[in-house]
């Protein structure tokens, strides 16, 4: 029985960089793939997002890497620059997967509670700008500035414990980082791993692994 569904945010509730990468292209009448974000839409463009996704790989230092890159392209000049290019590319407010959305409904629907965990909330998005998106979900776990993070099992253990402590078996955890799967089934949790390019059949999984039928 699923207790709760324990949703990672970016990548899975909001589009992905990558996607808003060919938002500001267009924006700024640059070539498709000028900004070269593609990570997982054409991996064989993108050697770091392969770095990433191998078994040692690390989402703050891909973010870094590509941020330095991009300073002198995009002038993100001042700050942190991996935080100062998220604001740049974050500036729509239509970024909320409308798949998520009725997801989330039909899991609430059916008596599942719906929670974040996140990585990067506070340091990579604003959201300020999504009125009403947060308030769906409870609780708001933020990782962006603790000691310890994903995939570490342990915050995953904590988080549980935030929860109330249901049995870790309970909790189905979703996120777009295969890494991170393996560290909510490090801590006894049953995972997703949410494919930013089939988002409807991503969600589908969901629903499926919680024992939910769509409506």
């Amino acid at each position: 029985m699923t207790d709760t569904v324990l949703f990672d945010f970016g990548g899975v509730i909001i589009l992905t960089p990558f996607e808003m990468a060919s938002r500001l292209e267009r924006r700024r009448g640059m070539d498709p793939g000028e900004l070269g974000l593609f990570g997982p839409f054409a991996p064989d463009r993108d050697p770091l997002w392969q770095e990433l996704v191998s078994e040692d790989g690390d989402e703050d230092e891909y973010w870094r890497r590509q941020a330095e890159r991009l300073v002198p392209v995009l002038g993100l000049h001042g700050g942190d620059p991996a935080r100062r290019l998220m604001e740049t590319l974050f500036v729509d407010r239509d970024i909320v997967r409308p798949e998520i959305l009725s997801c989330v409904a039909s899991l609430r629907r059916a008596g599942i509670r719906c929670a974040i965990l996140s990585n990067h909330l506070a340091r990579f998005h604003q959201p300020q700008l999504l009125p009403g998106l947060l308030e769906r979900f409870d609780p708001v776990i933020d990782l962006s500035y603790a000691s310890v993070r994903k995939p570490d099992p342990r915050a995953f253990q904590a988080a549980v414990a935030q929860l109330g402590g249901p049995a870790p078996a309970s909790v189905l955890h979703v996120d777009d980082q295969p890494v991170h799967v393996a560290g909510a089934e490090g801590a006894g949790l049953r995972a997703v791993l949410f494919d930013p390019t089939d988002p409807a059949g991503s969600a589908e999984a969901v629903l499926a692994a919680a024992g939910v039928s769509p409506r």
